[in-house]
């Protein structure tokens, strides 16, 4: 049985910029690769390589490309290991807000060593890109776009992925377990309005939604991701990265208050989803 794995992030840049940063190989460059045993040749048919020091070549082929929006290639591990197997990255990129949400599905991983081994890897390749893009951004002059603050954070669930998904989404579930009155359930494109007794109401603009996969949204200057991944047909690995926040030290106090937050909400998603 084989698990989806799904990881996204969001960026402070058009999707032009970060589609151009993926074709010139800095995705798979930032997943640790030797430089010189790393190459790419990204067009569609195109052939890529990359060698790492403490694990098993691998490489591909470039299926499709979507200029500014979606990329697929292969990811087969290399077919003299122990234990080679073939699989597919899909990489999808949406803009809004001045913001860009790189999402990225792998399919057809093999058993959940694999899949714990690539959840880090593709985790970790996308904070190392983050940050290379963001020293780029601050050499730009009058450029603050990647000067941001952000987070991630992570609760594995021991229920199947639709459920968890649907007790996210649905307004009916949701303020069930947390303390928020939600006046209608997510939908891409729609705007809806959060509650919290004693504070201001929120607007959540919801500018992605891809059923039992990822959750986008903006409130206030905050750009919010949650991802779904399947990890066997009774567990589910929920993320949730956040970004907007300014560099200063008013901007490091909002991401450690909404970390938190975060943090207490994936812990009663899980308790509830566990019942």
């Amino acid at each position: 049985m084989t698990g989806q794995l799904n990881v996204s992030r969001i960026f402070k840049c058009d999707a032009k910029t970060l589609f151009n940063a993926i074709g010139e190989g800095m995705l798979i460059k930032s997943t640790g690769a030797i430089p010189d045993k790393t190459s790419i040749d990204f067009k569609v048919g195109g052939k890529y390589s990359a060698a790492w020091e403490s694990c098993e070549d691998t490489h591909g082929e470039f299926l499709e490309i979507v200029p500014f929006e979606k990329i697929v290639f292969t990811w087969n591990k290399n077919p003299k290991s122990e234990s080679p197997f073939e699989s597919k990255v899909t990489v999808f990129l949406s803009e809004s807000d001045g913001a860009t949400t790189l999402h990225l599905r792998h399919e057809g991983l093999p058993g959940a060593n694999e899949y714990k081994s690539h959840e880090d890897g593709w985790q970790h390749t996308l904070k190392d890109m983050y940050s290379e893009m963001k020293d780029h951004f601050a050499k730009l002059e009058n450029n603050s776009s990647g000067l941001d603050v952000n987070f991630s954070v992570g609760e594995t669930i021991k229920a199947p992925i639709e459920k968890v998904f649907e007790y996210v989404k649905n307004d009916s579930h949701l303020q069930k377990y947390f303390k928020v009155k939600m006046n209608k359930p997510f939908k891409k494109g729609e705007i809806l309005t959060w509650d919290f007794e004693g504070h201001p109401t929120f607007d959540l603009h919801t500018h992605e939604l891809i059923e039992n996969e990822l959750i986008k949204f903006k409130w206030g200057k905050t750009h919010v991701a949650f991802t779904f991944s399947k990890v066997d047909e009774n567990t589910t690995r929920v993320c949730i990265h956040a970004t907007g926040f300014s560099a200063g030290q008013d901007g490091l106090n909002d991401a450690f208050s909404e970390c938190n937050g975060w943090t207490e909400f994936l812990t009663l998603l899980r308790m509830y989803s566990e019942k």
